[in-house]
């Protein structure tokens, strides 16, 4: 709950920092939404890959490789020296979104069964809680302290976090080895989305 809570908190910052990234920069509004959809893009196109990863080497594996990732991705993008890498760090930083599916999986693996919709809820009201939290302070810390401080504030708990899992978590037992990625779908899915965009 905490990691989704933290990573809409991340994300939900951001809308808000837009004008400040597109001043900064010398990009128009519509140019720094990139920031917005190139996140989205691969994170879009990473679901699938890393739950079908997940069903083979073990969820808690992924998702500790998952959130440190993220961690290492956000904590290199509030020092972006150019708009073109903080595009780039955003796009890695994308494979944040697949923490959703990972956690609902363990959820619905590691509880038991009469419990599984309680946690499932619990999981789904995170959602909210994250973009509650992260719009007003976003920003806030954006207008007062610029947005980079928005990235700054948040590396401590993606930190701690990934320490968390990596200590924490149990790894599920459940294992699917057959599975077959389809790396070539992800690619053309991620590639429709980008071309999708790129035209808007």
């Amino acid at each position: 709950g905490g990691l989704v809570t933290i990573v809409l908190y991340i994300e939900g910052m951001l809308t808000p920092s837009l004008p400040s990234i597109g001043s900064e920069f010398h990009v128009s509004i519509g140019e720094a939404s990139l920031v917005l959809s190139s996140y989205l893009i691969t994170g879009v196109a990473l679901s699938p890959v890393v739950g079908k990863l997940g069903d083979i080497y073990g969820k808690k594996k992924m998702l500790a490789i998952v959130v440190v990732l993220y961690a290492v991705c956000v904590s290199i993008t509030g020092f972006s020296p150019n708009f073109g890498f903080m595009v780039a760090a955003r796009a890695f930083q994308g494979i944040g979104l697949t923490v959703f599916p990972l956690g609902m999986s363990l959820v619905r693996e590691e509880f038991p069964r009469e419990m599984v919709p309680k946690a499932q809820g619990l999981l789904s009201a995170m959602f909210g809680v994250g973009f509650a939290i992260s719009l007003p302070l976003g920003s806030w810390v954006s207008d007062a302290y610029g947005w980079r401080t928005t990235y700054h504030t948040a590396i401590p708990f993606v930190v701690a976090l990934a320490v968390l899992v990596i200590l924490w978590v149990r790894e599920s037992e459940f294992r699917r080895p057959e599975t077959r990625v389809d790396y070539i779908g992800a690619l053309l899915l991620g590639g429709s989305l980008a071309a999708f965009v790129l035209a808007l």
